[in-house]
């Protein structure tokens, strides 16, 4: 999120509203829809890049230990389920694994306050 110092509370109060929602329900089917759009987009547009295949072929490399295709990925992508987004997110999406980058001129401990929760 970008936002100023006086908008900040309620920006990070809908980011947390947002974040305890996605963990408790599942995405609507049109979300879920857009989700999977948006990532097989990315996917298939790095794939075109030379310099995004190399190091999606490196990546692929050092975490699954071989080549993972375009046509894979995108069929995994297509595999997932609202109830699958729901369950990374509970693993994932934890306050104590969250961060935060503060920038500009801004009341520290205010910020400190506001992120704790």
């Amino acid at each position: 999120m970008g936002t100023d110092e006086k908008s900040a509370p309620q920006v990070i109060d809908a980011v947390y509203r947002d974040v305890k929602e996605l963990k408790k329900k599942n995405l609507d089917s049109d979300s879920l829809h857009l989700f999977k759009q948006q990532v097989r987009g990315g996917v298939l547009l790095a794939a075109d890049d030379m310099e995004s295949r190399m190091t999606s072929l490196g990546v692929n490399e050092m975490n699954f230990g071989d080549y993972v295709s375009v046509e894979s990925v995108v069929e995994s992508i297509e595999k997932v389920k609202a109830a699958d987004v729901r369950d990374l997110a509970n693993e994932l999406l934890t306050h104590d694994k969250m961060a935060v980058l503060v920038m500009g001129e801004v009341n520290v401990n205010k910020m400190k306050k506001l992120i704790a929760g």
